[in-house]
């Protein structure tokens, strides 16, 4: 489990951080364009956009409800710990920025990525 663990943590943070990087070119709003392009990025599928965002805003409020990030991304529905941490990432960088530091440890002298 643990093991498991040093494996899930960095695919969060770094998916939290892609996600953040989107670019907008398809009319919907930039956080949906950018979540569901790092989702893509990542090789992780749904049957369709829709059940993506849904996911990803599931994703949310979990964390928000105060579920541990570790047990959100093994909730992913249709995922498994991997492609779940890739989705949590994705949710977190572009859908619910307010959540990143649930993700990410603050670091002394170093401001906020959510600010």
């Amino acid at each position: 489990m643990r093991t498991r663990l040093l494996f899930i943590v960095p695919v969060i943070a770094g998916a939290a951080l892609l996600g953040a990087c989107g670019s907008d070119d398809s009319g919907s709003s930039p956080e949906r364009t950018a979540y569901l392009q790092a989702i893509k990025d990542a090789d992780v599928t749904f049957p369709d956009d829709d059940a993506a965002v849904a996911a990803g805003e599931q994703a949310c409020a979990d964390l928000k409800s105060g579920k541990a990030m570790v047990a959100v991304a093994a909730d992913v529905e249709g995922q498994d710990a991997g492609k779940g941490a890739a989705v949590v990432g994705a949710a977190t960088g572009s859908l619910c920025r307010d959540q990143l530091s649930k993700l990410i440890p603050s670091i002394p002298g170093v401001p906020p990525l959510d600010e």
